[in-house]
């Protein structure tokens, strides 16, 4: 660890010469860097971020700030936003992978294998990229470190633990992924951990020695199964003569009227007790 080269590569400086007042504060910041003043620094990258026409210079400065202050997880982001930037110069780019390299390195020590794995990717895609010799050189001086570390890391693993080579094929020109990112969430949990179950069928947990816990579905209740009995559907309607229609209509309001009689009797006398009250 102590041979790595800590400084990291060439600091982007912005030339000289009449600019607009984010260009005024890159250059400040970039000199209050050399001096080694890096809240100044910082606190003058903070200005130009929101109105630079170059958001991943900024980034890709910053994240010095954060490495030579040895703040190594923000410093990797602050890389790692620089490499999402579309436009990206090719040399830029290059040197923002070395250093989010370093900043993995320092970060993972000799325990983290995926951490190292992901700064051996970076290495291997700088010296790939750079057209830089100094880069080129000192990417590839890293790398060797890296896979030192590795080597190490992955001999002092927990017995039984996956072989850390398991990541499926990436684009090998993007980054590689952050390891410390969280996860997706996945299906909605109950209190007791157990997925919830989407609308649909019912499910209940199936028994006997050869099913184990398989859902099996309920089979929907068919009419005229249950205690009531199904309603025929015909399409036959009765017909009536007007003296028989006339009958059944006197009936139907003959009885409407007991009932609207007996619910005003109950009315006046209270709600009656049931047997559930008590």
């Amino acid at each position: 660890m102590k041979n790595i080269l800590l400084a990291g590569t060439a600091f982007l400086l912005l030339g000289a010469g009449p600019s607009p007042s984010p260009e005024d504060l890159l250059r400040s910041a970039s000199e209050a860097f050399y001096r080694s003043e890096l809240d100044s620094a910082e606190a003058m990258y903070q200005q130009a971020e929101d109105r630079t026409l170059d958001p991943g210079l900024v980034a890709f400065n910053k994240g010095m700030v954060h490495y030579r202050r040895g703040d190594f997880r923000k410093a990797e982001l602050g890389f790692r936003r620089s490499l999402g930037d579309a436009a990206i110069p090719r040399e830029r780019r290059a040197k923002a992978l070395y250093n989010l390299g370093n900043s993995l390195v320092h970060q993972a020590g000799e325990k983290e294998l995926k951490l190292l794995q992901s700064a051996i990717e970076c290495y291997e895609m700088a010296i790939l990229e750079t057209v830089d010799p100094g880069t080129k050189d000192d990417a590839a001086d890293n790398l060797e470190i890296a896979k030192l570390l590795w080597a190490k890391a992955r001999a002092k693993r927990p017995p039984g633990e996956r072989d850390p080579d398991w990541d499926p094929p990436r684009d090998p020109k993007d980054p590689p992924p952050d390891p410390k990112k969280q996860p997706e969430l996945g299906p909605e949990k109950n209190d007791d951990g157990s997925t919830k179950q989407e609308n649909g069928a019912k499910v209940e947990m199936g028994k006997g020695l050869d099913k184990g816990n398989v859902p099996k579905e309920v089979p929907k209740t068919v009419p005229g199964q249950g205690n009531l009995p199904v309603i025929p559907d015909t399409d036959e309607v009765p017909s009536l003569s007007p003296e028989d229609a006339r009958a059944v209509l006197k009936k139907a309001g003959e009885r409407l009227q007991r009932e609207r009689q007996k619910l005003r009797a109950e009315s006046t006398q209270g709600e009656r007790p049931r047997a559930n009250d008590w």
